[in-house]
């Protein structure tokens, strides 16, 4: 069993509108989708939980947040793989919260990261339609919202602090990357799969704290780079961290991490921080 004591999770004091029981899916079991009001925002943003049968009030689970890739929203991962996400979750018992990641789907939960092409040498992504300003609001209240339903959903559950996990896909690994290093203290494992490449200057020095991470990429993948992905977790390894890289064979970019997501679980249960 890995154990990781320096990690503690200072919950950030974001406004948010608390879930209460007058709320009819308050502390609800199986599957919810949810919404609630950000500071800033003027239209409410949805999200969408998943509580294991076996839960009960006073019951500490462990809490895995899960980032959707570019475009999707946030029921999209459950969707993968004919609901493994939901069927694994309840099989090891996990409580599940995906953020919608603000109001507009590319926002990359707060990457800001320059834009770099999926596979070296590969296109460029499209430029934004933005303006540069409206890109960085946008980022922003992606960012905070991963953040407050994560508090949201530990709140209302009473989740274990010390073992809150990340994990996501495509667009989901940079914010997941992202979110890693600009809150290590927060995690305790992440589990990042088929992404684009991240910048060489990746402060990898800030992750040193995450008890661990999983890398996965399918090898039938004709979007991303499965060596880039490689080399970032090569790159976690050198920094210390306990890590796992995974290739799943016939996997491809949308799907490959529904493929090993017992895999997955298994790695946070061997990664236990606080214990």
């Amino acid at each position: 069993m890995m154990k990781h004591p320096a990690a503690v999770i200072l919950f950030a004091t974001l406004p948010l509108a608390a879930a209460t029981n007058d709320d009819p899916s308050y502390q609800s079991k199986g599957m919810t989708k949810r919404e609630y009001s950000l500071e800033g925002v003027p239209a409410k943003l949805p999200y969408s939980v998943f509580v294991p049968s076996s839960w009960a009030p006073g019951k500490k689970m462990p809490l895995v947040v899960v980032l959707h890739g570019g475009g999707s929203h946030h029921n999209t991962p459950f969707e993968r793989g004919d609901g493994a996400l939901a069927r694994e979750a309840e099989k090891h018992g996990f409580i599940i919260v995906s953020p919608e990641g603000g109001s507009n789907p590319m926002s990359a939960f707060g990457s800001d990261y320059p834009p770099v092409p999926a596979k070296p040498g590969g296109p460029m992504p499209p430029p934004s339609k933005l303006s540069p300003e409206e890109q960085v609001k946008q980022r922003h209240i992606s960012e905070d919202d991963a953040m407050a339903v994560m508090e949201r959903t530990s709140a209302e559950y009473g989740t274990e602090p010390a073992r809150t996990y990340l994990m996501g896909n495509s667009m989901g690994m940079l914010g997941t990357l992202f979110l890693a290093q600009k809150y290590p203290q927060r995690w305790c494992a992440i589990a990042p799969s088929d992404g684009p490449t991240v910048p060489s200057i990746y402060p990898y020095d800030r992750v040193k704290k995450l008890s661990g991470a999983m890398f996965v990429h399918g090898d039938s993948d004709t979007v991303a780079s499965i060596d880039a992905t490689r080399e970032i977790a090569d790159n976690f390894k050198k920094a210390g961290v306990d890590t796992r890289f995974v290739v799943v064979k016939g996997g491809t970019h949308n799907d490959s991490w529904a493929m090993v997501l017992g895999e997955a679980f298994d790695f946070y249960d061997q990664h236990r921080c606080g214990k």
